[in-house]
């Protein structure tokens, strides 16, 4: 076998050659040193394992233009030209307007990423994401209230659409060892001016909060934030399979068409927590919107689920939440109905 590098052995372990040499794949590259080093090594393995993958055009470049930087269009010209350097087909797209936040820009860029995969069939779609934004995306999360899922980071893969996988081949990488990668490749790459600027909250992170962190706690604190969301993840998926498992024992025939109906007698007999994740399985099944529901929304959600009969005193519970989800719970039965608009009592914040 040919002598690999480290980083590309990274990539292999995360995006095992077989996955990716049958089918295209897109490459995500902003001309960054992670995406370059993301390019730099799928080539190189291409190159020494499976080189009828690149005469075949399985590998496709997408690069997404924000409007954010005067020298966006230099960056595209420069994705542009490792392209034709290494024969693969690219793919430019760009926003309509600057975005005016980092969540728009994202979806802007993922919108992208999924038109170029259905254009070209593609069953994965790879993103430079490393150690580095891993432990920056678990603070993050942590800084502003989350939960277990929150606490287990970037995942390694996810669905990108019911045909193609978004996975993150260089996530065990830490930049610094991208940067080492290119340099002794003599592959040069494009810096962000923009990643410079605090305004940004990435940028916070990763240039002042971090650093005064290892200052305080050694400069191990980032290697101890991505192990804490390594062993969230594990735990989250272990709580997720029971939910799943929880949430098909308890789902009933439904009365009509478009209504959810649960048997809360199972329910009842399990933690909260569970029931919490189940009941957020479930809206994540049916596409029902979670952005508006608040920890206060499934915990009253979980009561109403579980409550028991006495506690009901034979008086049928209904309300509804963000979405115009209606929720009522008669005869042991919860029955959950979104884009219902009559009138009924409305769960607070207060």
């Amino acid at each position: 076998m040919c002598q690999l590098h480290p980083v590309e052995q990274a990539l292999l372990a995360r995006w095992p050659l077989e996955h990716w040499s049958q089918c295209p794949s897109v490459l995500a590259v902003s001309g960054g040193c992670d995406s370059v080093a993301l390019l730099l090594a799928a080539v190189t393995v291409a190159e020494k394992l499976a080189p009828q993958l690149l005469a075949r055009r399985r590998l496709h470049v997408a690069h997404f233009n924000h409007r954010w930087r005067e020298e966006a269009p230099q960056d595209a010209h420069f994705v542009q030209e490792l392209c034709r350097r290494f024969r693969l087909p690219f793919h430019l797209g760009q926003a309509p307007e600057a975005a005016r936040s980092e969540a728009a820009a994202r979806d802007q860029r993922y919108a992208f990423l999924r038109q170029v995969a259905a254009q070209v069939g593609a069953r994965f779609v790879a993103t430079a994401h490393t150690a580095n934004d891993q432990a920056e995306t678990v603070l993050h999360n942590l800084l502003r209230g989350t939960g277990l899922a929150g606490l287990g980071g970037i995942r390694p893969c996810r669905p990108l659409n019911p045909l193609t996988v978004l996975v993150r081949p260089l996530l065990d990488c830490w930049r610094k060892e991208l940067e080492e990668y290119l340099r002794a490749c003599g592959q040069p790459w494009r810096e962000d001016a923009s990643n410079r600027l605090l305004r940004f909250r990435r940028n916070r992170l990763r240039r002042v909060v971090l650093p005064r962190l290892e200052r305080l706690y050694g400069p191990g604190v980032q290697q101890r934030l991505v192990r804490l969301a390594e062993s969230a993840r594990e735990l989250y998926e272990l709580l997720n399979r029971q939910a799943q498992k929880l949430l098909e024992a308890a789902l009933c025939p439904a009365p009509q068409p478009g209504t959810v109906c649960l048997d809360a007698g199972v329910l009842q007999q399990e933690p909260e927590l569970l029931v919490r994740e189940a009941l957020v399985e479930l809206w994540r099944r049916r596409g029902w919107p979670q952005g508006e529901m608040t920890r206060r929304h499934w915990h009253h959600l979980a009561q109403a689920a579980t409550a028991p009969p006495e506690q009901l005193q034979g008086k049928p519970l209904r309300f509804h939440l963000p979405g115009a989800v209606l929720v009522e719970r008669r005869e042991g039965r919860l029955f959950l109905r979104p884009g219902a608009l009559e009138s009924s009592p409305a769960l607070s914040e207060s």
